[in-house]
Order: structure tokens, then sequence, then C-alpha cells
């Protein structure tokens, strides 16, 4: 009888240590039940109007749609674009992991999938990014696109912002208890991600400039997560291989995807603008695009007046739009960066500054309307 007391008593006590074991377990079972996802994939928002080793795995470059699949009619010109640095809203973000590269190798990650794709003929970075001080929207922030763009010689720039990299529960991949690493290593094991309390998030945005008007084309934000769960995880490093080997890397990977289909798709259905050399004569003109950027012997361009005014009240800035002037300018001859044209009619144009756009009427109207 004494060793049976025993022998119930020391079962006794184990009780709590099993409770405690097998409590994520039952956790993990019930949740199951309502999840069918492996993992969230990324969502994006559209928001549009006119106005060294750590680098030794990239993740996989995304196949560009073929143009014959893309119904507008300037999908076969390719334009030129410039990437600025894309800053964290807040410093401490990427320190989980020591991700300070993520401002600089975004950009360069995005460029070299735009890179493939027929919609862009030249891809630029600057290592600097828009200031703050100068929001979307403002002429501050249009004047400063357009001197960026006419120094880069750019059509477009795509500026960014990192909004969020931040771990709802940093202590479970840094200092985990017993209890979280029995359910994370269920829901590692099962691919029962959801599950996962080492999740980390990836919020970013980006806006796409003309660099003519100085407008905002278009704006998309994008939102996924994943775990954070790497070997060694307070030196990781963004863009390395421990990096991508990651969940949360792969998340980054198909987030970083679909933002650069999406871009290559929007700048795919914008008219090709460029720049005409002023010392021409009455009818001949030089354009300052060519076979780089798909144009051809034949091409019709139609010319538009770059317009700006200064604005009232506000010292040294001005509104730029784009006037309509009815001429039309015939490719006669295309080289690699420039090309020969005749001008349907004769016109001084030392006189301003005029641009000649590859597209039809309307879509030529909605962008001079831009300012």
């Amino acid at each position: 009888m004494r060793v049976a007391t025993n022998n119930f008593l020391a079962s006794w006590r184990r009780w709590p240590l099993c409770i405690t074991l097998a409590l994520p377990l039952i956790l993990v079972a019930v949740e199951t039940l309502a999840e069918s996802a492996d993992h969230m994939g990324p969502s994006a928002q559209t928001h549009s109007g006119y106005g060294a080793e750590d680098a030794a795995l990239s993740p996989a470059p995304h196949e560009p749609e073929p143009i014959e699949n893309n119904l507008c009619s300037a999908a076969r010109y390719s334009k030129n674009l410039l990437i600025t640095r894309f800053p964290r809203s807040e410093t401490a973000l990427a320190s989980a992991g020591h991700l300070y590269k993520v401002e600089e190798q975004l950009p360069q990650l995005i460029g070299a999938q735009l890179s493939a794709h027929p919609a862009i003929a030249q891809v630029r970075y600057l290592p600097a990014s828009f200031s703050n001080i100068r929001p979307i929207g403002t002429p501050q922030r249009a004047q400063q696109v357009r001197e960026l763009a006419r120094t880069q010689n750019v059509q477009l720039v795509l500026s960014g912002e990192i909004i969020d990299m931040s771990m709802a529960r940093p202590n479970d991949t840094y200092t985990p208890s017993l209890a979280s690493r029995a359910r994370n290593g269920l829901a590692t094991a099962t691919h029962l991600r959801r599950l996962d309390t080492r999740q980390r998030e990836f919020v970013f945005q980006m806006t796409l400039f003309d660099g003519i008007t100085g407008a905002a084309l278009q704006q998309w934000h994008y939102h996924n997560r994943g775990v954070w769960a790497p070997g060694r995880p307070h030196s990781v490093g963004f863009g390395s291989p421990r990096f991508w080997r990651t969940h949360y890397g792969k998340q980054v990977a198909d987030t970083l995807a679909l933002a650069s289909t999406e871009l290559a798709g929007e700048i795919s259905c914008l008219p090709l603008i460029s720049d005409l050399e002023t010392d021409t004569g009455p009818t001949q003109v030089i354009v300052r695009s060519g076979t780089e950027q798909q144009l051809r012997t034949g091409d019709t361009l139609r010319l538009y007046q770059v317009v700006t005014r200064a604005i009232p009240g506000a010292y040294q800035l001005h509104r730029t739009h784009l006037l309509d002037s009815q001429i039309e300018v015939q490719i006669q001859e295309a080289h690699a960066t420039y090309s020969f044209g005749r001008l349907s009619e004769e016109l001084d144009l030392r006189h301003g500054r005029y641009v000649a756009l590859t597209a039809e009427l309307a879509k030529q109207d909605s962008l001079a309307r831009a300012h």
C-alpha cells in the first residue's frame, strides 16, 4: 500500500508538466479545424490617379508577361526608370536579424526583376530617398521629381517606404518557452504556418511618378507576413542566403514578385515620352529615344508643349502640365538612343519645351491633365 501511494503521488506531481506540454498540442489541434491555408500570401492595395555575401542568393526572377498578351497600345515601347532608396518608417523595424540593408536592397531586387521585362529599357538607382517633409501630392514633391527625372534622363521615378517589419512575439524566436517550442515545433512539422507564433510583418508601399509633370501616377500598398525562425537569428542580414531560406524570406520574395509584376503592367500601358533636341530645323526633329525604347521607322508620335506656371504665393514653386500642339512627328530613322523625325508642320522648338508621346489621343489627353 505504501509503494502504491508513493507511485500515485509521484505521478500526480508529474501532471502539471504533462498539462504544460500537452496544452500547445491541444490548441494546435483545435485551431487546425479552422485553418485550411499554409500561409496568407501577399496582399496588395492600389491607389491610382494622375497628378557582398549577404547578396549571394536572391529570389527567383519573375517571368515577364509577353507583350502580345498586353492589350494596351503602348505596350511595345520601353521606358527608363529611376528607383530611389526605400527608407524605413521606424529605424528599429529591421533590428531583429540585422536586416538594415533592406532600404537599399529592396529597390534593387524590384529593379532586377523589372530589367527582364520588355516595358523597361533601363533601370537606374538613387542611394537617397525623398523627404517626408515634402509629401506626395504637394508642389514641392512634384518639383523634386521633375528635377530628378531631368538630371537622370528618365521618364519615370519610383519611390517607396518600408512601413512594418515588426514581430508580434519576438521572445518566441529569441528566448522561447517550453510551451512555445512545443507549439511552434508542431506547426513547423505539419506546415501549419499560421499557427506559428514567430510571425513577422512585411509591409511596404511604393509610388510611381511621371518625370515630366511630377505627378503621382499610381501607388501600391503590400502586406504579408511569415515565420521568422532562422538558425542563429541575431545576425542574418537582408538578402543573405540564410534570409531567403526562411519562411519569412520566401514570403518577402513572393511579395516582391507581385509588386514587380503589377509595376511592370502599369508601366507597359504608359505612353513613351521623349524629349526633343531644340536646335533642329522647322520640320526636322531629333527625338531622344530610339531602338532601345522600341521606336521604329514609321512610328507616329504626338507633340505636347510642357507648360510651367508659377504657383501664386509660393516662392520658386511651379506647376507643370502638357498642352497638345496638334502636331505629329513621324520617325524617319531610328538609332539606339535617338531618332530622326519629320514634323507634320513647321514649329520653332526654340521657344518652349516640347515632348513627343507614343499613345492614342485619349491616353495623351489624360496625361496632359496631370499637374
